[in-house]
């Protein structure tokens, strides 16, 4: 039996995951017996993961806590020294602008200042030399996480759009040289 390379854009890969996930779902109804019994969920979870970046619900609700928690802590910050950070007279427009990024990316990403974790031991230092130097500003970013679809999506244009696509079919080229 020989190996085929077959391509698949991102919606194509979804596509077949979904009829997979179907047919399963039809064979565990009709009750063959060769399918064990926590298949169709560890695939569902599997699925889940590579187009929401969750494992589950419960996992998601974590971390959108974990990250308003962080969103709490960096607002209290700001509030306090709103001219210490950029931004920091406008911190309501902005902190507008991170919820809807935080929802948009579904609460899987993070926040950086001056581009440091909220959890790194060099932060609380660096927050007190950017209090004491009044003519810098601290930066709050939100940094996106992509899902493993978006990571492939994103991966096969930026190699579609740079020219490394050499696979022609050989119709092509037929037709090609024909127009030559």
């Amino acid at each position: 039996m020989s190996k085929r390379i077959v391509r698949l854009t991102e919606s194509e890969l979804i596509h077949l995951v979904k009829r997979v996930v179907k047919e399963e779902a039809m064979m565990s109804k009709m009750g063959d017996g060769e399918m064990e019994e926590g298949f169709l969920g560890d695939l569902g979870r599997g699925v889940r993961n590579f187009a929401t970046g969750h494992k589950s619900s419960e996992e998601r609700d974590e971390k959108m806590q974990n990250l308003m928690d962080d969103f709490e802590a960096i607002t209290d910050m700001v509030e306090e020294n709103p001219d210490s950070f950029m931004y920091g007279n406008k911190w309501d427009k902005v902190s507008e602008i991170y919820k809807e990024k935080m929802e948009d990316n579904n609460y899987r990403g993070f926040f950086t200042i001056n581009g440091l974790e909220l959890d790194d031991p060099g932060l609380q230092n660096l927050v007190q030399r950017m209090l004491k130097d009044e003519t810098r500003q601290m930066v709050v970013k939100y940094n996106d996480i992509l899902t493993t679809a978006q990571k492939m999506g994103s991966g096969a244009s930026s190699a579609v759009r740079g020219g490394m696509s050499k696979a022609v079919s050989n119709e092509s080229l037929r037709r090609r040289n024909r127009l030559r």
